[in-house]
């Protein structure tokens, strides 16, 4: 029986042209890489390929039942019947946006490449919520899925469908060549047949048969070819008869024309693929099947060779190679993060995914995703991990933060599938990320601004309400509740006409009238409205028609109480009245009068009475006019000072009257403003009067106070007589009283220490203790009797200075070393800081004196000094020819009213006559003196709680 030779398009599957496990590689990868699910069907809707990326609301809510299959069957079909309109409608049956693209092979229809499932702008979920009941599937189960569908606006899907359509286009293409490649094989079966079948029928279908066919010597020279091959290259037979055959063989491939050749007519048959010239230059892939005749002895006779052009074939195949480094391409430089994450958690990334991280791509490769996820996200992307490896889910899609490399925190849309290998083992994840920090930060910030308009509005201090089409109440704000008392409960669904006094409800009622005809109306309104408590209130109110607003459907009106106002202007009304009385009245001359010309505006009574003038002589003149200012250079000053912003009150003037008699007057005035013009308002008193009486007053003071002068004089001497009393009293009190306590203190522990002493049963330690205080206080004593021998000394004059030359950095150095163990056991740091000038240690000055004055001052620093240090210092100051000292601490400080009191005896910086330290409070009246017989002077510098410094300078001798 004859094999069947014709060829039947019809009986070619999808199957025939296509890799499936290869092909579901490219669908994961596209699904992944742009974030879409992904699925090949058959023509009638039947699953070719596995779904890619598939979302929980297509494979739980879409699918779940009969109902909602055959639906989404229907419109996936409708969808691709609409396709050649360069739309892309959204599903018809759930409103989910989507589209496919056809698979082709000539004219077969192969497939549909289905792609979508996403959410987007123009997306009605009621729609989607209402399909859920229309196939009978739960509505919050429906809600639940649909908020994890990905959402995209349109214009960027468009991009991946025309990136799918060009990839698809290349699929049909390649089946398209296979077919056709399918078609000539069968043709070449079909004639390899006949050319068996005899050299008869062989001779007829030579130049007939629809494939190049040729014959070569065993030199490769061509003995015939028939009319297809020679439409193939475009030659005539006439011009190749007795070429070599490698002539029209493109140079690159004529050794392996060579090599076919030889192994042609070694093996008696052979195959190759080598690239063809045409006549016209064009270059075309020819299969070559060849086939070597014998003759009786095995010898050869000739080659028999059929000729296919594969030029399709080839470059199907070429573009399929070019459409996966595409793929690669898009993985390397697409505008979505896309990763490759290994089983053990590394990453390799690209480029976008990077830019997103911050990281380069050395950076990502060595790091763990764990390690670049937010700590509180790793347990969940943990758990879709686990579900996708044991097979529960085939992909995950969630929302996740990464930690960029600068510490930020970036939210990202995240999708991640498991490649798998040819055993179904676990290979690597594919992960894509869209940055949606800004979409994140945008809500954010959405959700800020929508608080803080409603903050607005409720925290206004004017009232807010919306009143529907029929103009009842249907909000009310807080503000508006506490103008008026009425909660919202109360006043939602009232009729506010109820609430307006009835005089002003007329217009009110007219202006909503005129706002519900026109919406660009806005009126601004002044009325009463009555309060809760069932007053009425002053409102201004402004309408807004914001009915046709979408966002709001109501009349809004913004409003505040100025019922305050209204009684302002009320009270302004009347006291306007009553100035009028006043100016009209007033006993005093007032004029307003233009501060530029002096032309009368206004002027009393008063001022007629005053100058003589009648009102008709006043009117429209001015005081220039007039000649009223005896000394015009007194207005100038006048002005001069209102336009320097300065007021004039009380000052005394002359002004001429019209009979030439000068009026003395006090003379007071302000700049007033009407109608943006300034004006001079004066007010005018005549004093001549009172000036006449004044002056005979005066003469009579002026008798008295000659009198009075000496009766001061002798009262001032007996008072500063009665003072000095009174202080050397004061004084002689307070010395007594001071030696008393100084002298009887110490005394007391002498006499009452030296009694313990004779205590039979008292130990060695206690005996030392005891004498130890007896020396103290008589020490303490022996101090004060040496001062007051020193003060006495001073003001008797009897204090010599005994000038020798002095070491000073030696005197300072003795005195630091001196004191430094009592500072350390009060808890002080005690410094010492002496210029380094060599003259310094040849000072010519009475050592002792300057000795006793150091070491007052540096006691008494120790005996206000709590905490912190205390500081000795001098230094040369040849320009003034001084040397100067200091002392300072950080102690208690001396309040600014005291610090000359301290300088005086029986003071320690307290004006009374008590003191809350020991000592008799000569030590610095008797430094002060001494410095003052040294030829110096001796000041203070303090702060409360901030310490003082002593100084005080000698002068410099050598």
């Amino acid at each position: 029986m004859m094999p069947e030779l014709f060829f039947h398009p019809q009986d070619f599957a999808f199957e025939d042209f296509f890799e499936l496990d290869h092909l579901q590689r490219l669908q994961d990868l596209f699904a992944t890489a742009h974030a879409v699910a992904c699925i090949i069907t058959h023509p009638d809707g039947k699953p070719i390929t596995k779904p890619s990326n598939p979302c929980r609301f297509f494979e739980e809510v879409i699918l779940k039942t009969e109902a909602g299959r055959a639906n989404c069957l229907f419109s996936g079909l409708a969808v691709d019947w609409q396709l050649s309109e360069d739309k892309l409608p959204p599903c018809l049956h759930c409103g989910l946006l989507c589209n496919s693209v056809k698979i082709i092979a000539g004219d077969i229809h192969l497939a549909n490449w289905v792609v979508g499932e996403l959410k987007t702008e123009t997306t009605d979920e009621t729609r989607l919520l209402n399909n859920a009941d229309q196939v009978g599937v739960d509505r919050k189960q429906c809600a639940d899925a649909l908020s994890e569908v990905h959402w995209l606006p349109s214009k960027p899907f468009e991009k991946v469908v025309e990136l799918l359509k060009a990839f698809v286009n290349e699929l049909s293409e390649k089946a398209s060549a296979q077919l056709l490649f399918e078609k000539q094989q069968a043709e070449l079966k079909r004639t390899q047949h006949l050319l068996r079948s005899g050299e008869q029928r062989f001779s007829g279908l030579f130049d007939t048969v629809p494939v190049g066919y040729q014959s070569l010597d065993v030199n490769g020279n061509i003995i015939d070819v028939n009319f297809e091959w020679l439409r193939l290259l475009g030659y005539n037979r006439a011009a190749v008869t007795g070429k070599w055959f490698g002539e029209y063989v493109s140079p690159e491939f004529q050794l392996q024309f060579r090599n076919y050749f030889s192994a042609l007519k070694a093996n008696g048959e052979s195959h190759c693929e080598v690239q063809l010239v045409k006549k016209t230059g064009e270059v075309v892939y020819m299969s070559i099947e060849g086939r070597v005749a014998n003759n009786e002895d095995g010898e050869f006779l000739y080659a028999n060779c059929i000729l296919n052009d594969i030029t399709e074939s080839i470059r199907a195949k070429d573009k399929l190679k070019r459409s996966e480094t595409y793929f690669r391409s898009i993985f390397e430089h697409s505008a979505v993060g896309i990763s490759i994450t290994r089983l053990d958690g590394s990453l390799r990334s690209n480029k976008a995914f990077c830019e997103i991280l911050g990281y380069s791509e050395d950076e990502l490769t060595g790091l763990n995703w764990r390690t670049i996820t937010h700590p509180d996200d790793v347990a969940l992307n943990e758990q879709y991990v686990q579900q996708i490896l044991v097979g529960e889910i085939e992909s995950a899609r969630w929302e996740k933060r990464y930690i960029h490399k600068n510490g930020e925190i970036i939210w990202v849309d995240i999708s991640t599938v498991l490649q798998r290998d040819e055993h179904w083992k676990p290979e690597y994840f594919i992960t894509t990320i869209f940055d949606i920090n800004d979409r994140k930060n945008s809500l954010t910030e959405l959700n800020r601004i929508s608080k803080h308009y409603q903050s607005i509005i409720e925290k206004a201090p004017d009232g807010i309400v919306l009143l529907d089409e029929h103009g009842i109440f249907k909000y009310i704000s807080p503000s508006a509740q506490r103008i008026f008392g009425y909660s919202s409960d109360e006043a939602v669904g009232v009729d506010p006409a109820t609430l307006t006094h009835p005089d002003d409800l007329e217009m009110v009622l007219v202006a909503l009238g005129q706002l519900m005809v026109n919406a660009d109306y806005t009126p601004t309104l002044q009325y009463r409205f009555r309060h809760k408590n069932g007053h009425y209130y002053w409102v201004e109110s402004t309408f807004s028609n914001l009915l046709g607003d979408e966002s709001v459907g109501a009349i809004v009106i913004n409003f505040r109480d100025i019922t305050d106002k209204k009684k302002a202007e009320e009270a302004l009304a009347e006291n306007e009245e009553r100035f009028s009385k006043a100016f009209k009245t007033s006993p005093y001359a007032i004029t307003i009068t233009n501060i530029y010309d002096s032309k009368f505006l206004e002027f009393n009574d008063a001022f007629l009475r005053i100058t003589g003038y009648s009102r008709e002589e006043v009117l429209n003149g001015s005081s220039f006019g007039l000649n009223l200012w005896v000394d015009e250079s007194d207005r100038n000053d006048v002005v001069k000072c209102l336009l320097r912003g300065e007021e004039v009150i009380g000052r005394e003037y002359h002004f001429r009257k019209k009979d030439g008699g000068i009026a003395i007057c006090i003379f007071s005035a302000t700049i007033l403003y009407l109608s943006h013009e300034p004006y001079i308002l004066s007010s005018i008193n005549d004093i001549s009067d009172k000036k006449q009486a004044e002056h005979a007053l005066n003469k009579k003071n002026e008798e008295y106070e000659a009198l009075n002068e000496e009766l001061i004089k002798s009262n001032r001497n007996l008072l500063l007589a009665l003072d000095k009393a009174q202080e050397s009293e004061r004084l002689k009190s307070a010395f007594l009283a001071n030696m008393s306590h100084e002298i009887r203190t110490p005394m007391n522990g002498v006499l009452g220490f030296a009694s313990l002493l004779k205590e039979p049963q008292l130990t060695g330690e206690e005996q030392q203790t005891y004498i130890g205080i007896i020396e103290k206080s008589g020490e303490r004593m022996l101090n004060i009797i040496n001062d007051i021998i020193s003060i006495s000394k001073v003001d008797a004059g009897q204090m010599d200075v005994l000038a020798e030359e002095t070491n000073i950095p030696e005197l300072l150095s003795f005195i630091y070393a001196f004191f430094k163990p009592e500072a350390i056991n009060l808890g002080l740091d005690i410094r010492l800081s002496c210029s380094e000038n060599e003259l310094l240690s040849h000072i010519v000055t009475d050592r002792e004196k300057l000795y006793a004055v150091l070491t007052n001052l540096v006691k008494n620093a120790l005996k206000f000094t709590r905490e912190g240090y205390i500081e000795i210092g001098c230094n040369l100051n040849m320009q003034e020819g001084n040397v100067h000292f200091f002392v300072k601490d950080t102690g208690v400080g001396i309040p600014a009213d005291q610090k000359q009191l301290i300088f005086e005896r029986f003071r320690q910086g307290s004006d009374l006559l008590m003191r809350n330290n020991e000592g008799a409070g000569l030590g610095l009246s008797i430094s002060k003196a001494y410095v003052a017989l040294l030829g110096g002077t001796m000041w203070v510098e303090s702060e409360m709680g901030a310490g003082s410094t002593f100084f005080f300078s000698i002068p410099y001798k050598t």
